[in-house]
């Protein structure tokens, strides 16, 4: 059949036809703009509510940074306010191995925490690899090149290494931070087991700081040690009346949306205040 053009009608109802249809597009996609606008800032909002949850978690933290007297670590809180779910897990930086007592003063690699480091490396899980040797040595490359102790854990992660995810398997257990004494009242097991090469030994000073902190590293008589084994691990584990340094991890949840704060305090005697010396917002730890 051979077509007849169209009517001056017929396209004016054509033209019709094709702006309702475009106008319907329009408004649809007008439509689904404002729904997807709307979820964003409610995405947005609750964001905010979370990370102010996070925030009020770490202000905590700097506030219990002052507080007197030996107490038992890791600290942890949960709660609930309104439509919002905060929880903080606070923890004394001191309490772990200090990377930084690898090397002497004079620079020269000291064999005993080189060893607790090998051990802490096995108890991880991690098969070593001359892993602690390779810290070892890129912390005397540090110091040769002038640049002192390492002063963030960041630095660690720099290092190079064949497989990267060992050293973030590490964290929970090393620190940079503090004199190096290890914190009785707050090392972790590993730590503890690591150090003293000596499961039993604690597991019972676990099983005793839990049911009362140590007040002082001489305690550890009462648990069968002699004086001389004592001593000389005063020169290995400390009990402090104040953490000094602590590490943070605040998170806040509001419906789907978490938003998390990791830091580390340090309670800065001569200045009065709790500085956060390293923050992030996505946690590593």
């Amino acid at each position: 059949m051979i077509g007849r053009r169209p009517t001056e009608k017929g396209l004016v109802l054509i033209a019709v036809v094709f702006a309702l249809t475009a106008m319907t597009g329009l408004v649809l996609v007008l439509h689904a703009k404002m729904l997807s606008s709307m979820r964003t800032v409610d995405a947005l909002a609750m964001s905010a509510k979370a990370l102010s949850c996070a925030q009020a978690g770490l202000e905590v933290a700097k506030a219990l940074s002052w507080q007197d007297g030996p107490r038992s670590w890791p600290l942890q809180v949960s709660l609930v306010l309104g439509e919002a779910r905060c929880s903080l897990e606070i923890s004394d930086e001191q309490g772990r191995f200090n990377l930084n007592t690898i090397l002497g003063p004079d620079g020269a690699v000291d064999q005993q925490r080189l060893g607790q480091l090998k051990r802490l490396i096995g108890l991880a899980g991690i098969d070593d690899k001359g892993l602690a040797d390779r810290i070892a040595a890129w912390l005397a490359r540090q110091r040769q090149a002038g640049k002192g102790k390492v002063s963030s854990m960041d630095e660690v992660l720099t290092m190079d290494v064949e497989d990267r995810q060992v050293l973030y398997r590490l964290l929970p257990y090393l620190t940079v931070h503090g004199d190096g004494l290890i914190d009785l009242n707050a090392a972790p097991a590993l730590v503890l087991q690591a150090c003293l090469d000596d499961q039993d030994l604690a597991a019972r000073i676990i099983a005793k700081r839990a049911s009362r902190p140590f007040g002082d590293v001489a305690e550890l008589r009462n648990l069968g040690l002699d004086e001389m084994a004592t001593s000389r691990l005063e020169g290995l584990f400390a009990v402090r009346s104040q953490a000094g340094w602590l590490r943070v991890r605040a998170a806040g949840q509001v419906g789907q949306v978490r938003r998390w704060i990791c830091a580390i305090i340090h309670a800065n005697p001569s200045t009065g205040a709790a500085d956060v010396i390293s923050y992030w917002q996505q946690c590593v730890w």
